[in-house]
């Protein structure tokens, strides 16, 4: 039994530059250039495989390595992703190697990551005889999203035996709640991957590129090197579509039996909500206009029925709330305005599913329930007011951020915060919903716990080596915090401030 989701690990997952590489994946070249004046500042060292390149390349130019009229890139790039990743198809260098060219822009470098033309050879994980089972955890999903249909028109376009909807969950741990899999595969569904799995550094690269693709993990890398005569910083290649892979993330596929891996994002208004993950056990590519199409299957199709679900989700409970929402509003207005014979309207409770519920109003704790110790209140008060961005913070698991006794755990382990104030309407008032610990059992992809060993007298942290599952019960965690219950409460305070009570 343990008291949490594994918390993420400080090391060197967290830790490592993943945008400052320094190199690519060796399956294509790089030409960057400087966003201010267009001069070639970087290239891979393996772009002679495709350019044509002169044996002392000081000053090179866009137009002198490729036969195209580069001027006209422009008029040819087709935005893929949040005007950040632009594609130029159909391109020649200026060898006669016709590719693809993928542009990602940044404030300082226009980075041309060029593709060449794949072979016609049919890829090694295509079947025709057995076909791919799919199962899906239908209560994770909005009900009107067709997964599968969507899921299967990505396989029949990639090959790839393996495809998984990968949602991710409070605390950042993910749980693979729908999968596609060829027979003889093991399965992931409706398992449990911790946080420390895909750290918040590689999570900030999703929210900004439109995929992720490992060619092959044991592809050679090439390095990226800068053409000034003294010596170059290393590039920023947050936005490359090449960019080599991090050597732990390596031995972490490895040791999963894959050797092509492929994610795509996906976003909801704004947020990462999961990831479309691709598993092959053989080298498998993915030509660049495949996975324009798999990027524009999840942005028009999933992401934005997810989206269009949880708005038509939360405009229905808010209608259902109107009235309780604009009842709590001016009691809670008159209580800023000094009135001290207005009661806590009950409907706070009924407005939010919630066990408990804490009140402070200029500093004052004026309600409190009556099994939390005033201590405690207080320093569940403190946790709030850290850890809220915008002056909304959630979690199910308190015990993350502050030492729990046993009997507070079990009323409160589950923490919603929301606060306004002070302004010229009136004193901060602030509340805390909390709800109460439920044990959980939880089937993980393997023990979540990283190897540490002792290489040349050092300490290492290597990923997990079996993936089986591993069946668990965590506690000191609530039930998850519904996002239709945060935009109650968010509204709730908008109202207060605002006074806006219709």
């Amino acid at each position: 039994m343990q008291e949490a989701t594994p918390p993420v690990d400080l090391d060197a997952c967290e830790q490592e530059p993943l945008a400052f590489s320094g190199s690519i994946q060796d399956v294509g070249g790089l030409i960057a250039t400087k966003a201010n004046d267009g001069s070639v500042c970087y290239l891979s060292d393996n772009i002679e495989r495709w350019f044509d390149i002169p044996p002392d390349p000081k000053t090179p130019t866009l137009d002198s390595l490729f036969f195209d009229n580069c001027d006209y890139f422009s008029h040819r790039q087709r935005s893929i992703f949040k005007g950040k990743h632009f594609l130029i198809a159909n391109v020649t260098s200026n060898r006669g190697v016709e590719g693809d060219v993928m542009l990602s822009v940044n404030e300082s470098l226009h980075i041309y990551e060029f593709e060449p033309k794949p072979s016609p050879a049919t890829p090694e994980n295509k079947t025709a005889e057995s076909a791919p089972g799919f199962v899906h955890d239908s209560n994770k999903l909005p009900g009107s999203i067709e997964v599968e249909k969507l899921i299967r028109r990505i396989h029949a376009l990639t090959h790839y035996p393996k495809i998984m909807l990968y949602r991710f969950l409070d605390g950042d741990a993910g749980e693979v709640v729908a999968e596609l899999s060829d027979p003889g595969l093991a399965s992931y569904q409706g398992l449990r991957f911790p946080a420390s799995d895909i750290p918040q550094i590689a999570r900030a690269l999703y929210i900004d590129n439109p995929f992720r693709l490992i060619f092959d993990t044991q592809m050679p890398t090439s390095q990226v090197k800068g053409l000034s005569a003294e010596p170059a910083e290393v590039p920023d290649l947050s936005l490359s579509t090449l960019r080599s892979v991090s050597p732990v993330h390596l031995e972490y596929l490895g040791n999963m039996g894959v050797r092509s891996s492929a994610s795509f994002p996906v976003v909801v208004m704004g947020r990462l909500w999961g990831l479309l993950a691709l598993h092959a056990v053989t080298a498998t590519p993915i030509p660049i206009a495949q996975r324009v199409a798999v990027t524009a299957m999840i942005e028009q199709r999933l992401a934005r029925e997810l989206m269009n679900s949880q708005i038509n989700e939360d405009h229905a409970l808010f209608n259902s709330n109107a009235e309780r929402l604009r009842f709590c509003a001016k009691a809670l207005i008159a209580m800023r305005d000094g009135d001290t014979d207005v009661p806590l309207p009950n409907g706070l409770f009924e407005l939010v599913d919630c066990d408990a519920l804490i009140v402070n109003l200029n500093g004052e704790c004026i309600y409190r329930d009556e099994l939390i110790e005033p201590e405690a209140a207080w320093a569940i008060t403190e946790v709030g007011r850290r850890e809220a961005s915008r002056n909304v913070f959630k979690t199910d698991s308190l015990a993350r951020y502050m030492t729990q006794t046993d009997a507070l755990r079990q009323r409160a382990s589950g923490l919603l915060y929301c606060s306004c104030g002070p302004d010229t309407a009136g004193p901060q008032l602030e509340i805390m919903w909390l709800k109460s610990e439920q044990t959980v059992k939880v089937s993980w992809a393997g023990k979540p716990d990283k190897v540490h060993s002792e290489i040349n007298g050092e300490t290492r942290i290597s990923p997990r080596r079996s993936f089986e599952a591993w069946n668990d019960e965590i506690y000191g965690h609530s039930d998850a915090w519904d996002s239709s219950n945060v935009m109650l409460a968010s509204k709730l305070m908008v109202a207060v401030l605002t006074r806006s009570v219709g």
